[in-house]
């Protein structure tokens, strides 16, 4: 109990922080970071005020030292409900996925990554809503790791392997190819082109070069790249960090 008490006044800590570097949820203003959650099988990720509950993979607890999910042997936390909430919020997300909607109506399914029927694409909840996208280019969504991955270490299982594997997030939901008003590779005019007629689906650079938006229902959504890939916004699409310039936009 002792491990999971210093992790919570860490956590209160940062609450009560220097203003001009931390929102008052604890968040850094100019820097990505996890922070501990109570239950040790999840934690919060920080994108700017916005502070989202994430699972750790079923099993694997929360380490505020490495940011990242371990072992629980190499955790300490003592929270004992940790491991069957984080095993409950599992098997629901690993089940075959029939209606997308029901799991992003799920409470605290914010930035929850899950299998979509075709094993190169995947769903991100937004909004209570589940947003689809295409892995990079010859990479398959791992299940288990929550990301884009190898083919030889993704299991597909029943899901379909196609032939459609030129990468990048599905940018056809009936969006014009140009859009007035606005520069998709300029962060700030990212509420500009979200707030034109039929958007849906558009992308633009975010101010995290491992980010984007992708406009739905009129505003701009924030969304993670897969781990290690940043966002390409001259191809639309994450990419290998080789092939992106980032410019003006922070490197985590």
């Amino acid at each position: 109990m002792k491990g999971l008490t210093l992790l919570l006044i860490s956590a209160a800590a940062l609450t009560h922080a220097n203003p001009a570097y931390f929102f008052e949820n604890g968040c850094p203003k100019y820097v990505s970071k996890l922070l501990p959650h109570q239950d040790c099988g999840r934690f919060f990720e920080c994108f700017g005020e916005r502070k989202l509950v994430r699972d750790c993979p079923s099993g694997l607890h929360f380490n505020s030292e490495l940011e990242m999910c371990d072992l629980p042997k190499n955790v300490k936390c003592n929270y004992s409900q940790a491991t069957d909430l984080s095993d409950s919020k599992g098997d629901l997300l690993h089940r075959r996925i029939e209606n997308p909607a029901e799991i992003c109506a799920h409470e605290n399914s914010e930035g929850i990554l899950f299998p979509h029927q075709k094993c190169n694409q995947f769903y991100q909840c937004s909004g209570g809503h589940p947003v689809e996208f295409n892995c990079p280019t010859n990479l398959l969504f791992n299940e288990i790791n929550k990301m884009c991955d190898w083919p030889d270490k993704v299991d597909c299982d029943n899901r379909l392997v196609t032939d459609d594997t030129d990468g990048g997030n599905n940018n056809d939901n009936n969006a014009p190819d140009v859009i007035i008003g606005g520069d998709k590779n300029d962060p700030s005019q990212a509420p500009i082109i979200c707030a034109t007629e039929n958007s849906d689906g558009v992308l633009v650079a975010h101010e995290f070069c491992d980010r984007f938006y992708k406009c739905f229902d009129g505003h701009p959504v924030a969304l993670n790249c897969p781990m290690n890939l940043f966002y390409n916004p001259d191809m639309g699409y994450c990419d290998w960090p080789s092939n992106v310039n980032c410019g003006q936009r922070l490197i985590p």
